[in-house]
């Protein structure tokens, strides 16, 4: 081994000291995504997006009476926003593991998503330190440290945007371990285990959210085509690959055991979301094919990756960080040289991986659905670490052919110091940093991105109502925003019980959303209807009316007063 080798670049036997520096790097990086995922959890984003606000509400419902808020006990799929919004639950008995510890809030509902979110870096960092080396752990784990939608996503209590990218690095890494035990002939133990760890990941990836019931399928016969190619073509072990593709194909069903179920007890609840999202299969095979490359041309879009703060569809944030612009991109060619040059199952595995993960939003009706292509944000931290190892690696070895030829025509073996290497992946490390600070700082001054799709007027409505509510006997709220009744009741502090059995009148939209002009005690609707009902009512009862700006008239039998003493109006919300 030479001694550049032995660069942070190109890792090999570093002294004590450098792994002592190595470890303590790794440390402050981490501490940095901890505060970056639970610093003001509450209050960046604002609370809360109807989603989020839905897996809370479900979640406490649980931890308090055994049913979601539609009254269904112990549910493996939750009702959501109506019919056509039926989801797996799992991320809801988590939300019901927090407010049962902390109560409801919006902290309490958000906490299992920083906690999956920072689980999801640490295992960037396991997996990438695997694979390429001290250097590309340490640079996988700066990118998804700053990656500026695995920041979001650990922030918003989403089933959507905390459990795939978890889900989708663990079932990856857990792949890759289940491959080397088999391959590399470790003990029996060994090998049991990793394939049964892969295989329940899978399987229970299907209850992350709808379209992993695509993807989990798809990392199944991954892990087998892996298993039959490594073990059964290239070792000629056709026994021994038949045995590991048993256990990992018996795993993955026990995972997915609560899916299947579901599928065959609930099929109409099933397959709801499907209906409404994803594009018909009637349209043919060259449709398809067109449809399926322009999602994945859409989706490897630079433009898309790298500018779109302030949009509704990426939740006010850019999806990858302008630091890892040429190493995402170098990255994913290395994969595909390592794979095609060197037939190296481990980047063919990873290669794959983004593709699986990728296809949910590709097939969707809305290009690019960014939130069905979550689970492959965690992925993209191992891409441009192997992009940054790849490009290093390229650059020294140029550089040495340089000083051996061109610049020393003696050609004496050069004396490159490991300190260029050093210095290099310092300077890299600072502008990943530098990048990730402006980005944080950039999101920070722009308030309106704080509450993009939040609907925080009507948080604010809630909780100011938490205690005038039990005064009167109807309350009426004129405010713009989806699902007001959900906010009002939750924020206003109606228990679990009441809401499962409060009388309601609404309709059903065409794609399964509920809505509702009455909810309980609380109505919906403007302050003509409110006179006219109290009108017919005799006025015999203390009713209030509350809007977005901040109005209140209280109608009482002894005279109706005005004010301006609820929620302020927040400017850029509901206008």
């Amino acid at each position: 081994m030479t001694s550049h080798q032995t660069s942070l670049l190109n890792p090999g036997r570093n002294t004590q000291t450098c792994a002592r520096w190595y470890w303590v790097v790794v440390g402050a990086i981490i501490l940095a995504a901890v505060f970056l995922r639970f610093a003001g959890l509450d209050r960046y984003p604002l609370a809360i997006h109807q989603d989020e606000l839905s897996c809370i509400y479900d979640g406490y419902c649980v931890s308090k009476t055994g049913a979601d808020r539609a009254g269904e006990r112990w549910p493996i799929l939750a009702r959501g926003m109506g019919p056509g919004d039926y989801r797996p639950a799992l991320f809801i008995y988590f939300t019901a593991g927090s407010t049962a510890l902390l109560g409801f809030s919006t902290y309490a509902g958000r906490l299992p998503a920083a906690i999956l979110g920072m689980l999801a870096v640490v295992l960037v960092f396991v997996f990438a330190r695997r694979l390429l080396g001290r250097t590309g752990g340490l640079l996988a784990l700066l990118f998804a440290t700053f990656c500026p939608i695995l920041i979001q996503y650990s922030r918003q209590a989403h089933e959507g945007a905390a459990l795939p990218p978890c889900f989708g690095i663990l079932v990856v890494y857990l792949l890759y371990g289940a491959l080397e035990a088999v391959v590399g002939r470790k003990n029996t133990s060994a090998q049991v285990l990793w394939l049964v760890g892969a295989g329940l990941a899978i399987g229970l990836s299907s209850s992350a959210y709808p379209s992993q019931r695509l993807t989990a399928p798809l990392f199944a016969l991954l892990g087998g085509v892996l298993i039959l190619w490594q073990v059964g073509w290239r070792g000629r072990e056709p026994r021994r690959a038949g045995m590991a593709l048993l256990a990992l194909a018996l795993a993955s069903v026990a995972g997915a055991a609560p899916q299947i179920y579901a599928m065959f007890d609930q099929p109409e609840q099933f397959f709801a979301r499907a209906k409404t999202v994803v594009y018909h299969w009637e349209a043919g095979p060259l449709w398809w094919f067109r449809t399926l490359f322009s999602g994945y041309a859409l989706h490897f879009d630079p433009r898309g990756y790298l500018f779109s703060f302030g949009e509704y569809a990426e939740l006010s944030v850019a999806r990858l960080s302008l630091a890892a612009l040429p190493f995402f991109y170098v990255g994913l060619a290395a994969a595909f040289w390592r794979v095609v040059a060197h037939r190296q199952a481990a980047y063919f595995l990873l290669l794959m991986a983004v593709v699986i993960c990728v296809l949910p939003a590709a097939v969707s009706r809305h290009n690019v659905a960014i939130m069905r292509a979550s689970q492959v944000w965690a992925l993209y931290p191992v891409v441009c670490g192997l992009g940054a190892v790849a490009l290093g690696s390229a650059l020294w070895r140029c550089g040495r052919w340089l000083a051996r030829n061109a610049l020393n025509p003696d050609r004496r073996e050069p004396g490159l110091s490991d300190r260029s290497a050093w210095l290099a992946t310092a300077g890299l490390a600072v502008v990943i940093a530098g990048v990730g600070v402006m980005n944080v700082g950039r999101y920070l001054a722009h308030p309106q991105w704080h509450g993009l799709a939040a609907q925080n007027h009507l948080v604010r409505i809630g909780e100011w109502l938490h205690e005038r509510a039990p005064r009167y006997q109807r309350i009426y709220v004129d405010t713009p925003g989806a699902f007001a009744h959900l906010y009002v009741a939750a924020y206003s502090g109606m228990p679990p019980t009441e809401f499962q059995s409060a009388p309601r009148h609404g309709w059903v939209t065409w794609d399964g959303w509920e809505k509702f002009h009455r909810f309980g005690k609380f109505h919906f609707t403007g302050l003509s209807q409110v006179q006219s009902d109290w009108e017919t009512a005799g006025g015999r009862e203390p009713w209030l009316f509350v809007n977005a700006e901040g109005e209140t008239i209280v109608f009482q039998p002894d005279g109706i007063k005005r004010g301006r003493v609820g929620p302020p109006h927040l400017p850029g919300v509901g206008d």
